[in-house]
Formats: C-alpha cells, sequence, structure tokens
C-alpha cells in the first residue's frame, strides 16, 4: 500500500479491491497498481482483422505504430461478463467488497458486461460505478478511489490521524464512493 507521500507501507495491509478496465487510463505504475489493489481488465482492440489486449498484447506505443502501417481504424469491444466474474470470485476471496469502476455506458458495453459478471458471483458485494466519462478524467475517479482507501486505513492505524482529518483531505474525490470504501475502516 502507498502512504499519501508516495512511500510503500508494507506493514499497513487495506483489503478493498478495486476493479476498472483499460479505458480508464489510470496514470499508476504496476507497483501502484498492486499497493492500491487496483485490478485493470483489458479492452480488446482489434485493428487489420487481429484483436490485442489492451495493455497485454498491446502497448499504447505499439498500437501507434500499427496505426501509421494500416489504412483502418481500430474497433474496441468489451470485455466479457465471464472475464469479470472470474476477476470478482477471485478478489472475494480476500474481501467479498469490491468497488468495480468502468468507462461511460454511454460510449461502451463495460458497465454492463461488468454488472453481469457481478450477478454471477453471489459471494462478492460489487459495487460498478459508471463515471460517465472515460480516459484519463475516468481514471482519475479510480485514483482517488484508491488513494481515498489509503487515507481510510492509515486513519484507522496511525497515531493523531483522526479519520475526520482524512475525510477532509480525500476532500470531494469519493463523493458517493465514501459509502462503499468506508465499510473497509
Amino acid at each position: 500500500m502507498l502512504a499519501p507521500d508516495g512511500k510503500i507501507l508494507d506493514d499497513l495491509e487495506v483489503n478493498m479491491q478495486i476493479v476498472t478496465d483499460s479505458g480508464t487510463d489510470v496514470n499508476f505504475s504496476q507497483e501502484e497498481l498492486r499497493a492500491y489493489n487496483v485490478h485493470v481488465v483489458p479492452l480488446v482492440v482489434t485493428l487489420a482483422g487481429k484483436s490485442y489486449r489492451e495493455g497485454i498484447d498491446l502497448q499504447p506505443d505499439e498500437l501507434y505504430g500499427l496505426l501509421e502501417q494500416s489504412d483502418e481504424l481500430p474497433v474496441t469491444s468489451q470485455p466479457a461478463a465471464g472475464e469479470f466474474a472470474a476477476l470478482y470470485r477471485e478478489l472475494a476471496q480476500t474481501d467479498p467488497d469490491i468497488l468495480s469502476i468502468h468507462i461511460s455506458s454511454g460510449l461502451s458495453g463495460t458497465s454492463a458486461s461488468a454488472r453481469a459478471g457481478a450477478q454471477m458471483v453471489p459471494e462478492a458485494r460489487v459495487t460498478v460505478v459508471d463515471t460517465h466519462t472515460l480516459s484519463v478524467p475516468a481514471g482519475w475517479q479510480v485514483e482517488a478511489a484508491a488513494r481515498a482507501g489509503c487515507d481510510l486505513a492509515m486513519a484507522s492505524v496511525l497515531p493523531g490521524s483522526g479519520s475526520h482529518r482524512n475525510y477532509e483531505r480525500a476532500g470531494f474525490q469519493l463523493v458517493y464512493m465514501r459509502v462503499n470504501v468506508s465499510r473497509h475502516c
């Protein structure tokens, strides 16, 4: 887990699990994703007849190279509900409360796939959040939830850091997500 100053806190465990999709463009390193318990389900990008899982089979710099070589535009598709269900099932073994934050339902069926996946896993209590946006602004919502979860966990263990101060520091970041995140403290 990461402290607000960016240092890794190995002795502080936060079980809050966050699931998102690669369309949110979360600006976390792989280490930060692990520390904040953020799990990214890839969208599928198809270009020139070949399909790639975004962030796994294809990195952004590779996509730009392929775009230069192709006369076609890429097509994206949402992850299957079964992919979400498999991840929710795995995460529920650690903590059944899962916050799943996704790109706009007006632009993608990803939120619907996440909801369908959640229905397949009764042992998980999944809250699906439709960001109503995509890319970096959607990623900010994921990052805010992750950091607020860290703040709330730290409030429960650090001397002199009452939860009121940490809620204030989280500010508007969680607005409607705060209720779901606070269950973990």
